[in-house]
C-alpha cells in the first residue's frame, strides 16, 4: 500500500507542477499582466493584500483538518505541529502572518493588515473551508496536502509579485533574492543582504527552504499510514479540488474587478493562450 500512495503523491506533485496555471511563473495570470505592463502599483498592492488573507486563514484550515482527522493520530499530530510553527513556535512567538505583514509594511510601505476580502477571495476560502468540513477523511487529507505542497510554488510566485511591486513603486532594489531560492542553495541562517531574520528576504528563504518543505514532507509521510487503496481516488479528488479553486481565485484576481466572483467566466486572451501553448 505504501508504494501505491507514494505513486499517488508523485502523480499529484506532477499535477501541481504542470496542470495548474496559478503555480507557474510562466502562466500565472497576475504575472502575465505584469509582463505586459498592464498592472499599476496600486492594483498589485490590492492583489497582494488579497493573497495575505490565505496565510491569515491557514491556521484555521489546519485546525479544521486536525479536528476532522482525529482518527488519524499521526496526521493530526503533524497538522498540530505545523499550526504551532505558523503561530510562532520557531519565530520568537511571532506568527508567520504577522511577520509577513510587518515586513511588507516596513520594507515596501504596503499595509495589508486590514485587507477586506473581495468576493472571489471569500468564495475561495469558503470553498476550501467547506471541503475540509464536509467531506471524507481521504478527501480532507488530499485537500490539506494540496495546501502544504502548493505553498512552495505559491510563495515563489508571491516573491516575484513583491519584487515587481518594489519596481513599480521605484524602490531601489527588489527585497527578495530569488535566484538562490529557485536553486535551493541559499543558507537560511545567513542573510547576505544584511537584513534582520524577519526581513522579506529571510522570510521567503526560511519558508521555501525550511518550513514549507518540512510541512509538505511531514504530511506526506503521515498520510501514507492511513490512506488505503480504496481511498486514493478521494484523496486525489481533495487535492485537485483545492488546486482548481486556487486557479480560479488567481484568475479572478487578475481580472482586477473589485467584486470579481470566483465562478464568473474568465476568458483567456489569445496571447495568454499562446504563452501556454
Amino acid at each position: 500500500m505504501t508504494n501505491a500512495i507514494a505513486k499517488t503523491l508523485k502523480r499529484l506533485d506532477e499535477s501541481l507542477e504542470f496542470d495548474h496555471s496559478c503555480m507557474s511563473e510562466q502562466h500565472n495570470s497576475v504575472l502575465i499582466l505584469l509582463q505586459r505592463e498592464e498592472l499599476t502599483a496600486k492594483e498589485l498592492g490590492h492583489i497582494l493584500a488579497q493573497y495575505s488573507l490565505l496565510p491569515a486563514t491557514i491556521v484555521e484550515f489546519l485546525a479544521i483538518g486536525a479536528s476532522q482527522l482525529k482518527g488519524w493520530p499521526e496526521v493530526r499530530g503533524e497538522l498540530e505541529r505545523n499550526m504551532r510553527e505558523e503561530l510562532g513556535s520557531r519565530t520568537d512567538g511571532l506568527s508567520h502572518y504577522e511577520i509577513l505583514n510587518a515586513a511588507l509594511l516596513g520594507e515596501l510601505g504596503l499595509d495589508v493588515t486590514d485587507a477586506r476580502a473581495l468576493d472571489c477571495t471569500s468564495e475561495f476560502l469558503n470553498l476550501v473551508r467547506g471541503g475540509l468540513l464536509g467531506e471524507s477523511p481521504a478527501f480532507i487529507a488530499g485537500g490539506l496536502y494540496a495546501l502544504e505542497a502548493s505553498a512552495i510554488p505559491e510563495l515563489t510566485i508571491v516573491a516575484c509579485l513583491i519584487n515587481e511591486y518594489a519596481r513599480l513603486t521605484e524602490l531601489p532594489n527588489g527585497p527578495i533574492d530569488l535566484s538562490p531560492l529557485r536553486s535551493l542553495k541559499r543558507d537560511i541562517n545567513h542573510d547576505e543582504k544584511g537584513n534582520d531574520k524577519y526581513s522579506l528576504n529571510s522570510f521567503f528563504a526560511s519558508h521555501l527552504l525550511d518550513f514549507e518543505v518540512g510541512h509538505r514532507n511531514g504530511l506526506a509521510a503521515a498520510v501514507q499510514k492511513y490512506v488505503k487503496t480504496e481511498d486514493i481516488e478521494r484523496f486525489e479528488a481533495g487535492f485537485e479540488y483545492v488546486l482548481d479553486a486556487m486557479d480560479r481565485w488567481w484568475q479572478a484576481l487578475a481580472r482586477r474587478d473589485s467584486e470579481a466572483g470566483l465562478f464568473n467566466t474568465y476568458e483567456l486572451a489569445e496571447d495568454e493562450l499562446a504563452l501556454r501553448g
